[in-house]
This record gives C-alpha cells, sequence and structure tokens, in this order.
C-alpha cells in the first residue's frame, strides 16, 4: 500500500568515522603468507620462537597478529601494547593499535599514538588516513578534511587516502566532491568493494536513486556473498520502488546473516507497506525486535506488520506505546492512525492521519491523505 516512509526504513550507513576496511600493511601480508603456508598453530609457534629471539616492537606485533588469527584477542592485545611500548614510532603497531583504541572510543589516546607516527614520518600516508578518520570520529569534520586534502595531494595514487577524503566530504555534504573522490579511489582499486557502498550511500543522500540502485547492482555483482552488499543493494531498490527486487536483495543479505537487523526491519516493512505475505513480515519484524527490543523503528515496523497481517490486538498495543515515545512521529501516526481507523476507532485515528498528513515529508504526507480519504 505503501512506499518509503521516512526514517522508518533502515538505511545502510557505512561510510562515517571508522571507514570501510583497513589498509593492508607488510607485517599484514607477511601473517597472511605464513598462515596460508604453515597453518594456525605453527605460525604462533614460529611468531613464540621469534619474540624469544629478539623481543622487538616488530616481532611483537607479528605475534599479536597471530594470537588474533589464533582467536586470543587478549593476548593479541597484550603483544600489541608490548610492540607500541617498545617502539611506540614503529608505525605497523601503533597504527593498528590506534585503531583498536578509535573502535574501543578512545579517540583521544587513538589521536595521541597516530601523531607520534607522523612526527617520524609526516607524509606516512596510513598515518594521515588514520588521522583523518579519528578527527572525524570526534567531529572535527573540518580538521579531518584539511588533513586529508593535504596528504591526498602528496599521495594522489593513494586509494584509501582518497576514499576517506570523500567520506569526510560527504559527512559535510559536499557531495559532488565526495563522489569525485569516491570515484578515483574505485578507479586506482577496482577490489575495493565497501568504496563502492559509500557511494551508492552517498549517491542516495543526495536523492540520485536510479544511479545509486545502478552502483548497488555492481557491488553485488562484484561480491555476491557480502550481506552488506545485498543489503545495500535491496535499500537502494526499495527507494526506488523496485519493491520486489528488493525483496529479493534483502532475503539473499539474510540468508548470509540471519541476524541482519537492518535488512529483517526493511523486508518486514516493504512486506507490510505492500500487504504482501505479512506472515513473513511478521516474522523478520519479531526476529528484528527480538534482537534491538528498544529500537522504535524496529518495533513500529512490528506493530504495523501485526495490524497489516490483521492481529490488531498487539499490533495496536505495539503501535501505542512506540507512539507514546514517539508522539511527533509521523510515520508512527500514519500506522496508528490507520490501524485505528481500520478497527473503526475513527475518532483516536482520523486526527492522528490528519497529523501525520501535514508531514514535510510528501511520501508520509500522501499515504496518510489516502488513508483520510479512505476512512473519512
Amino acid at each position: 500500500m505503501t512506499k518509503r516512509l521516512g526514517w522508518m526504513l533502515l538505511i545502510p550507513a557505512f561510510i562515517l568515522v571508522a571507514g570501510c576496511g583497513r589498509r593492508a600493511s607488510d607485517p599484514e601480508a607477511r601473517i597472511k603468507s605464513d598462515l596460508e603456508r604453515y597453518g594456525i598453530p605453527e605460525t604462533l609457534a614460529r611468531a613464540k620462537e621469534a619474540v624469544k629471539a629478539d623481543p622487538s616492537a616488530p616481532n611483537y606485533d607479528y605475534l599479536a597478529r597471530a594470537l588474533s588469527r589464533a582467536n586470543q584477542p587478549q593476548a593479541a592485545r597484550q603483544a600489541l601494547q608490548k610492540a607500541v611500548s617498545l617502539d611506540p614510532t614503529y608505525a605497523p603497531a601503533s597504527l593498528l593499535m590506534a585503531r583498536l583504541l578509535m573502535d574501543l572510543n578512545k579517540a583521544d589516546a587513538a589521536e595521541t599514538l597516530t601523531r607520534r607516527v607522523l612526527e617520524k614520518t609526516p607524509n606516512s600516508a596510513p598515518a594521515n588516513e588514520l588521522l583523518g578518520r579519528i578527527l572525524l570520529k570526534q567531529g572535527k569534520a573540518a580538521d579531518s578534511e584539511t588533513v586529508l586534502t593535504a596528504a591526498v595531494k602528496r599521495n594522489p595514487r593513494d586509494a584509501r587516502l582518497q576514499w576517506a577524503l570523500a567520506d569526510t566530504q560527504s559527512v559535510l555534504q559536499r557531495y559532488d566532491e565526495a563522489l569525485k573522490h569516491y570515484r578515483r579511489a574505485i578507479k586506482l582499486d577496482p577490489e575495493l568493494t565497501r568504496v563502492r557502498m559509500c557511494l551508492v550511500q552517498t549517491l542516495m543522500n543526495m536523492g540520485k536513486r536510479d544511479e545509486a540502485a545502478a552502483e548497488a547492482l555492481k557491488v553485488v555483482e562484484q561480491d555476491p556473498n557480502s550481506g552488506d552488499a545485498r543489503f545495500m543493494a535491496g535499500s537502494a531498490l526499495h527507494q526506488l520502488g523496485r519493491f520486489d527486487e528488493a525483496v529479493a536483495q534483502y532475503k539473499e543479505a539474510l540468508v548470509i546473516d540471519p541476524a541482519m537487523v537492518p535488512a529483517a526491519n526493511n523486508l518486514a516493512l516493504l512486506l507490510a507497506d505492500q500487504g504482501q505475505d505479512t506472515g513473513t513480515a511478521v516474522a523478520w519484524a519479531r526476529k528484528a525486535a527480538q534482537l534491538t527490543p528498544r529500537n522504535p523503528a524496529v518495533n513500529d515496523t512490528l506493530g504495523w506488520a501485526l495490524v497489516r497481517h490483521s492481529e490488531y490486538s498487539e499490533g495496536l498495543q505495539i503501535l501505542r506505546r512506540v507512539h507514546r515515545l514517539e508522539p511527533n512521529n509521523p510515520v508512527i501516526a500514519y500506522h496508528l492512525g490507520w490501524a485505528l481507523a481500520k478497527t473503526g476507532d475513527k475518532a483516536s485515528g482520523l486526527p492522528l492521519l490528519q497529523q501525520a498528513s501535514k508531514s514535510p515529508n510528501k511520501e508520509v504526507s500522501d499515504q496518510a491523505q489516502k488513508a483520510l480519504q479512505e476512512f473519512s
């Protein structure tokens, strides 16, 4: 029945502060090569022997990477800390630790460590990329852009610097510039699938839905076993109104990752909106709500799926609860108003539909106005 309704459609968020991947380094290439050659147990044993023979920062860094592959995260972190303490300017270990600190929301400590590396190697592309992302996480988008613009000028053929600069410009809503740098990154390294995802998200933010869908399908073709890629394609197709294709992509994403809440939510929402296979909509909405019970968007979807499946009692109970938490949200007002009017309580439902009809979101207002005509 309805199209995409405002913010209740969960959209991808692959860009912003942390970036979309990790930069390969010589130690990382070494550990990958040794794992392929020797396997995890022997590689770990060799790493421990190397530390005994020479307790240096590079060897502790190597041990940390081996321990991580052996699923020993605490020991890996201790080895990495040892590497950094032995030589804070040893870039591979320090930058790896800085990324870990950033992921742990310790951006200030991550910045200190990264700047220490830059004191020794100011033109380091990996260190400048990481500093830019750390600054972005701290809410310093303008400072991030300054750092990354200068680094890109020095290293114009570094794909990940182009990528990081594009992410920052997207946050600053300078979308045209962001697109330029995303496309340069893709040209420099076509294998960076997640750059394409960031490009798709920016196109979606710009309202370029046709381009976004076309790019998203290229990502799926490049990486068909990626749940994120499938979800991204589903979101782009959903917003474009190509609902059958969107359903197919969401379902593929959930085959790959059954716990992907945004895909479960969006699949349930789309099916409920269309009044198609509402039993499946309820099942996926329940799954999403179980995984994120406090998310108002997810709970709204569950309530909406239930009423579309004619389970009015439970659906109305959920929608009323969500509306109490978000009384000014026009999407929730539309869903609750529709459900109340549908079950005969027009005195309560029509004012909510009137509220939703005044939404600045045209899709919400159009659907609310249609419902008013239907129930009046």
